[in-house]
C-alpha cells in the first residue's frame, strides 16, 4: 500500500497506445479485398507471438534489463510504423514487426505493471477487464472515423509513429517516477491455481473465431466496407459484453465467462438462422458474446513463475496455430452450410466449456446471482498476500450458508469449504458440492469417533490447496456469543501439516441475513435481502508455532483469538478468546 498511481495510470496507457496502434494498422483493411483479412490474421498472430516469446527469452536471460527491452520494442514499432512512403500501405512484414514491437514492450512492463496493480490493493483483474472496455470505446471511435473518412485523413504516414512514441513516452514516465519495481513478499500472489488454465478451451475459442473469419470474409460478396447501419449493433453490443467481466471480476473464476459467451453467440446465430439473414439483433448478440469472451481472456489471471513461461508461451500461440491452419485449409462454404457449422461448433465449444469450466462458471453465477442481495467489502492484508502453491488453512467464523460464497467473492485464491451435511445434503445443493464446487461433507453432530472429512481435507492440504474451515463446528444460532469455541478438528489438521498456512477472517452482517438462524431456521419465514451490507476482515497469513500445535488446546484458543482480530480491521471491538479446557470425561469445554 501507500504506492503511487501515476506510474501504474503510466504504464497502462502505455500499454493500451501500444494496441490502439495495432488497430490502427488493421483499419487498413476498410476498403480492401476480404482476402486482405486472412493474410491480416495470420500475420499478425504470429508477430505476437513472437514478441511474446522473445520477451520471455530475453528476461531470462537479462532479468534486469526491462527498461532494454522497452526501448527494443519501440525500434521493431518504428519500422512497422513508417514504411517510408507516402501512400502508407501496410505490407505483411510492417504489420509483423508492429505486432512483435508491442508485445515486446508489454512483456517489458507486464510484471513491473502486475506488482505495483497490487501494491496499492488493486485487483489485477477489475483493472484488466476496465482497461479492455477503454480500448474498445477508443478502437470504435477510430474504426468509426475511419468509415466516414477516406483512408488517406484516417491515417497518415506519422500516426502510427505518434502513437508508439507517445506509447514510449507514458513508458517512460513510469519508470522516472517510480524507478524501483515494489517488493513483493514471495507469498504474496494475485493468481488463482495453475489448473485453472484451461488451454483447450482457448484453443476452441479461437478456433471456433477463425472458422468464422474464414467463412464469413471467404464468402462471395462480403465487404470489409461496413454501414453505419452493420456496426453500430457491433460497436454497443461489444462494450455492453465487456462490461460484466469488469462489473463481476473473480480472479479465479473469469473463465466462467466462457460459457455464458457461448450460450449468447448460440442465441445470435439462432435468430440469423430463422431471419435468413444477418439483422441488427443477430449482429448485437454476436457482438455481446465476443465482447464478453475477450474481456474474460483479458482479464483471466495467468499463473506467473519462471516453470510456468513456457506453457504461458503455448497457451498464446496455440490458438493462432489453429487459427492459421483452418485460414490455409478449409474452403469458403456457402450461407446455409456456413450457418449450420457456426452453429454446430458454437453449440460443443459451448457445452465443453460448461463442463471443463463448471465450477468457475457455476460459482461466477451464484456470485452474479448474489450481487443484488449483499455488498461485500473486504479488507485486511490477507486480501494482497494470500500464499500460493503452498497448503493453507482459511478459517472464519460461521454466521450463515452463504459465508463460503461471500468469502469466496472477495478471495482471490481456488479454496475447498468444509460444509456441514445439514446445508450439503439439501436437493440439488448436494450435487453442486460434490461435481462442481469440491466441498467436504461435514457429517452433523458432535462426539463423533470417525471424522472422514479430516481425511479429505488433509489430502488437500498435503496437494498445496487451500481449505475453508469453521473450526467451530456448526452455525451460528444465538445472538450471542458471537462465536462459539472452536472445535478439535481444526487443531488435528494443523498437527499433520504443521508447515501449512492459517489465514483468519471474520465475517460480519451475516448474522440477521436470509441465510442465518435469525428468527428462525435459514431460508425459512423471513424476506430475502436486498443490498445487505457484507463485511469481511482478511487477517494476516501466518504459521503456528510448533511449540503452539503440541497442545491442542492453546492452538485452539489462539486460532479463535486470531479469528476474533480480524474484527479490529472491521473497526468492531476485539474480545478475549475463552481458554478451552478439558474436562474430566476427555471432552473440550
Amino acid at each position: 500500500m501507500g504506492q503511487p498511481t501515476a506510474p501504474i495510470i503510466a504504464h497502462q496507457s502505455a500499454a493500451l497506445i501500444r494496441r490502439l496502434a495495432m488497430l490502427l494498422a488493421i483499419i487498413h483493411l476498410i476498403g480492401k479485398p476480404p482476402e486482405y483479412a486472412n493474410t491480416y490474421i495470420i500475420v499478425l498472430g504470429a508477430g505476437l507471438v513472437a514478441g511474446r516469446g522473445l520477451g520471455m527469452l530475453w528476461l531470462r536471460l537479462l532479468p534486469q534489463t526491462p527498461g532494454l527491452m522497452a526501448c527494443a520494442g519501440l525500434i521493431f514499432t518504428l519500422v512497422g510504423g513508417c514504411p517510408g512512403n507516402s501512400s502508407f500501405a501496410i505490407r505483411e512484414l510492417h504489420l509483423f514487426m508492429l505486432a512483435l514491437g508491442c508485445e515486446l514492450g508489454n512483456t517489458a512492463i507486464d510484471n513491473r505493471r502486475r506488482n505495483m496493480i497490487r501494491a496499492i490493493g488493486w485487483s489485477y483483474s477489475t483493472t484488466a477487464a476496465w482497461t479492455f472496455i477503454a480500448e474498445l470505446i477508443l478502437g470504435l471511435s477510430l474504426s468509426l472515423s475511419g468509415l466516414t473518412s477516406t483512408l488517406e485523413w484516417a491515417l497518415p504516414g506519422w500516426h502510427l509513429a505518434a502513437a508508439v512514441v507517445l506509447g514510449f513516452m507514458a513508458d517512460a514516465i513510469g519508470f522516472l517516477w517510480a524507478p524501483a519495481e515494489p517488493h513483493m513478499a514471495p507469498n504474496a500472489i494475485p493468481w488463482p491455481d495453475s489448473d485453472e488454465a484451461r488451454s483447450l478451451v482457448w484453443s476452441a475459442l479461437a478456433a471456433g473465431l477463425a472458422l468464422t473469419s474464414k467463412m464469413t470474409l471467404s464468402h462471395q460478396g462480403v465487404s470489409l466496407q461496413p454501414t453505419w447501419t452493420e456496426l453500430w449493433p457491433v460497436a454497443i453490443g461489444l462494450v455492453l459484453g465487456a462490461l460484466p467481466a469488469a462489473i463481476f471480476s473473480a480472479p479465479p473464476r473469469q473463465q466462467g465467462w466462457f460459457p455464458l459467451a457461448g450460450m449468447i453467440a448460440i442465441c445470435g446465430l439462432g435468430i440469423m438462422f430463422f431471419k435468413g439473414e444477418p439483422c441488427w439483433g443477430s449482429r448485437m448478440l454476436l457482438a455481446i458474446a465476443s465482447g464478453l469472451a475477450l474481456a474474460a481472456a483479458r482479464s483471466t489471471a495467468l499463473p506467473r513463475g519462471n516453470a510456468r513461461r513456457v506453457p504461458r508461451l503455448l497457451r498464446l500461440a496455440a490458438p493462432f496455430a489453429i487459427a492459421t491452419l483452418i485460414i490455409l485449409l478449409f474452403k469458403p462454404l456457402d450461407a446455409s452450410t456456413m450457418l449450420i457449422t457456426c452453429v454446430v461448433g458454437m453449440t460443443i465449444f459451448t457445452l465443453a466449456s460448461i463442463w471443463f469450466l463448471r465450477q468457475s462458471f457455476v460459482e461466477l453465477m451464484v456470485q452474479v446471482g448474489l450481487t443484488p442481495m449483499y455488498r461485500i467489502e473486504a479488507v485486511g492484508p490477507g486480501l494482497s498476500r494470500f500464499p500460493d502453491g503452498e497448503p493453507v488453512l482459511l478459517i472464519a467464523n460461521h454466521t450463515a450458508y452463504a459465508d463460503p460464497f461471500w468469502l469466496g467473492s472477495v478471495i482471490r485464491h481456488r479454496f475447498y469449504p468444509m460444509m456441514t451435511s445439514t446445508f450439503y445434503d439439501l436437493p440439488f445443493v448436494s450435487f453442486m458440492m460434490r461435481r462442481v464446487v469440491g466441498a467436504i461433507r461435514v457429517p452433523a453432530g458432535s462426539h463423533r469417533k470417525d471424522a472422514p472429512e479430516l481425511k479429505e481435507a488433509s489430502a488437500l492440504l498435503a496437494s498445496g490447496k487451500c481449505v475453508l474451515i469453521f473450526p467451530e463446528a456448526t452455525l451460528r444460532r444465538v445472538p450471542e456469543p458471537v462465536m462459539r469455541r472452536f472445535g478439535r478438528g481444526v487443531a488435528l489438521l494443523l498437527a499433520e501439516h504443521p508447515n501449512a498456512w492459517v489465514v483468519p477472517a471474520w465475517i460480519e452482517g451475516g448474522w440477521g441475513s436470509y441465510f442465518s438462524n435469525f428468527n428462525g431456521p435459514p431460508m425459512t419465514g423471513k424476506p430475502i435481502d436486498f443490498w445487505r451490507t457484507i463485511r469481511i476482515g482478511i487477517g494476516e497469513p501466518r504459521k503456528i508455532d510448533p511449540a503452539l500445535l503440541a497442545n491442542h488446546l492453546k492452538t485452539r484458543a489462539a486460532l479463535q483469538q486470531a479469528v476474533y482480530d480480524c474484527r479490529g480491521l472491521l473497526g468492531l471491538d476485539i474480545p478475549l478468546a475463552p481458554p478451552v479446557v478439558e474436562s474430566q470425561s476427555g471432552s473440550a469445554d
